[in-house]
């Protein structure tokens, strides 16, 4: 048993390693700026650098701003859902290379995640 202990750790090492558990928030938002996301329910969902976004949420045509608020994503919707205005971080989804491929949104009792078309 004392040599499965080992390499058990090992493993788990590297996975901790593969999949960062710390938000950095504003980093990510930069790199995702006018790339297209698409989650199970949002289509073409786009945050743009002037602090507007758009897409589509369950065939709903939406639109609002954002902006960053310390290591939060915060975003309000002003046509076509009404939710409240919300802050959340912002997690990035990596593939074997390091390139981020998606996203995650986590808030309290909140995730959802967001694949990046181009």
């Amino acid at each position: 048993m004392t040599f499965l202990c080992p390499t058990l750790a090992r493993a788990v090492a590297l996975l901790c390693l593969s999949q960062p558990l710390a938000a950095d928030t504003g980093e990510v938002v930069q790199s995702i700026i006018g790339r297209t996301l698409v989650g199970s329910e949002a289509s073409h969902s786009i945050i743009h650098a002037d602090g507007s976004l758009e897409g589509r949420y369950n065939g709903i045509a939406f639109s609002g701003k954002w902006y960053l608020d310390g290591d939060q994503y915060c975003r309000e919707f002003t046509r076509g859902i009404a939710l409240a205005q919300s802050c959340v971080q912002v997690r990035a989804d990596r593939d074997a290379a390091g390139r981020i491929v998606g996203v995650i949104f986590v808030g309290d009792g909140y995730r959802t995640q967001f694949h990046l078309m181009d």
